[in-house]
This record gives C-alpha cells, structure tokens and sequence, in this order.
C-alpha cells in the first residue's frame, strides 16, 4: 500500500474528504506508538562492513614544511582522505586532508621532520561510513570477527572516547568499541587488520513532517498497514467526536483482535507484538499480549 491509497482509505472509512491534511500527522502519532509497543521483525537491518588494515606499501618522501607526501612503490588506498598518516620513524601522526593521486596525498598540516626520501609510513583506516539509516541508540549489536569468533563492540560516548589513553601496544589493535561522529563511525582503538564488522539494528518507521508523495511506499508490511488504518482510524474518529470514540470502537476491537490472531505465528507480521492497547475517550481500558483474544 502507498500513501495515496492509505489517505483514500482512511478517508473512506471516516466519510470525511476534508481530513486528507490531517492524516500525516495521525500517522506519524499512530507510528511511533506501534513502534514503542513492537519489535517488529520487518524493520530489522543487518549489515557486514569490513575494517580496513593499515597500509604500508612502498615508503614516502616528504619535505618539512611542506603538507604535500609523495609514495614511490605503492598506491594509496582510494579511501585515505580523512584518515591518519602516520610516519613511522618519527611517531608523529597527522590527518589526511586530501588523495591528490594514487601517489600523493595532502596532510591537514605541514610536515615538521626532517626533509628526505625513503620514509617509512602508515596510513591508518580509523573511520568507517556505517550503514544507511544505522542508529545507535536502537542497535541491537556491533559486532568484530575474528578467528571465526565475534565479539560485541561499545557504543562509546565522546567522554569514553576521550578517557581511553592506549599504550604503543594498543594503539593499533582489534577494535573493542566505536563511537559516531557526524556520518563517520570511529574504531576505538584503530583496527590493526581487516577484520568484518556486523552491524544489527532496528530502523525507525517513516515519521512525516509534511505530506508525502502519493507514490511513497510503506516500510511496514502489509499486516502492520492494516493494523496501523485501524489505529489511525481511531484517532480520527476521536477528532471528528470531540476525544471520544462512538459505537465503533466495539467493531475496531474485534477487527484488531482478528488482526493478532490471523497473524499468529507468522515471521514478519505480528510476531513479537508485545501489547495492543485499545483506547476508548483516549483512556487504557483493555490489553492483551499477542496472540491471546481481546474481550
């Protein structure tokens, strides 16, 4: 079902054509409380991104004073820019401003050491883009694999960030948490190989601040839609009665109660459904767990 066919149907079921610009906001209340009440299955998102080992290849020629690194016998990683650079020698860091070539590279500063040729260096995979629409405040897990075994990732705060203070050692090691900044995801500490991450989360339901297109399709599946038309059906009628539901509501109770049986068992549709509150004059007045009856 796309949004245009939703509005017709609520409308239908209101008899009312002058509520079309009321719905998106019906919605998006109904949708966050059906989302606060579920897990549903269907909004799950799981994603397997790789980290990134340091590279190394070849050595580097730099000037001091001069942001400009030069590679002879490698190619650097068409991802650099942002990254770390590190020249090993001297132990000083810096970020990478821009990939100018595949063997050049501009650092955010001027280089401070000595001038020459024949540097050893690393760039330093520390920042991954996460998956689309990832959120961490509604992630399942983060997870690293390594020697066959997965570990959980922290979400750290920049407060965690900030107090962890590695040694030499740790510096470059297999990641025990991350942290989000802007769009960038950042390992903690910095992946010493390419190890594959796995990312589990739960995606939000579409919350409209203005009305949608009428081609827009719906995140939820088809069971989910037909319960929200009945709940935003509800809130209509609450609005067309002045916060309060006429005989009706005896008739919506027993289509949800349909609902949840009719769904019972089923991977994708109503499963997990924790509890259905029916409301009548916007007040509690019965709940039921999935797949038992209501009344």
């Amino acid at each position: 079902m796309n949004w245009g066919e939703f509005e017709i149907e609520i409308a239908r079921r209101l008899q009312d054509t002058n509520v079309f610009t009321l719905i998106p906001g019906w919605y998006s209340s109904a949708a966050s409380q059906m989302d606060a009440l579920s897990e549903w299955r269907s909004l799950d998102r799981r994603r397997v991104i790789p980290t990134v080992a340091p590279y190394s290849t070849g050595t580097v020629q730099a000037t001091n004073g001069s942001p400009t690194v030069t590679l002879t016998g490698g190619t650097f990683p068409s991802n650099c820019a942002g990254q770390l650079f590190a020249f090993t020698a001297d132990g000083t860091y810096y970020d990478i401003l821009t990939r100018d070539s595949a063997t050049q590279i501009t650092l955010d500063s001027t280089y401070v050491g000595t001038s020459g040729s024949s540097k050893a260096y690393k760039v330093i995979c520390f920042k991954t883009t996460p998956p689309t629409g990832f959120d961490p405040q509604r992630a399942y897990s983060v997870t690293v694999q390594d020697s066959g075994a997965f570990y959980v990732l922290q979400y750290l705060t920049d407060r965690d960030a900030l107090a962890y203070q590695p040694d030499e050692t740790e510096a470059l090691n297999k990641p025990y948490g991350y942290r989000m900044y802007q769009d960038k995801a950042i390992w903690v500490p910095a992946p010493d190989a390419a190890y594959n991450t796995v990312w589990l989360w739960k995606t939000k339901p579409t919350i409209f601040t203005t009305t949608p297109n009428t081609n827009t399709e719906f995140e939820w599946n088809e069971s989910q839609v037909q319960v929200l038309v009945l709940w935003v059906w509800e809130l209509g009628l609450m609005f067309l009665n002045n916060g309060m539901l006429p005989a009706v509501a005896a008739q919506r109770k027993e289509a949800l109660a349909a609902e949840i049986r009719r769904n019972n068992g089923i991977p994708g549709g109503l499963a997990r459904m924790k509890q259905v509150s029916i409301l009548r004059g916007g007040r509690p007045v019965q709940r039921a767990r999935y797949g038992e009856p209501l009344g």
